[in-house]
């Protein structure tokens, strides 16, 4: 089941980079890239972006 949900939610993230281009959904699938972060810093969250997301750096 949870392969069958990651393939789903990365087909939908491909679809979204289409709606939202810039962000490079495709590319990263949601996941907090260095590319991704770039992309939200430079454009802000797109309506598809989760507000209660916080960046931390592991340590």
């Amino acid at each position: 089941a949870s392969i069958v949900a990651k393939v789903l939610r990365d087909r939908i993230m491909t679809a979204l980079d289409g709606v939202y281009p810039g962000y490079g959904f495709a590319k990263h699938k949601g996941y907090p890239t260095a590319a991704h972060r770039a992309a939200l810093e430079e454009l802000g969250p797109s309506p598809a972006h989760r507000r209660s997301f916080t960046w931390r750096k592991v340590p």
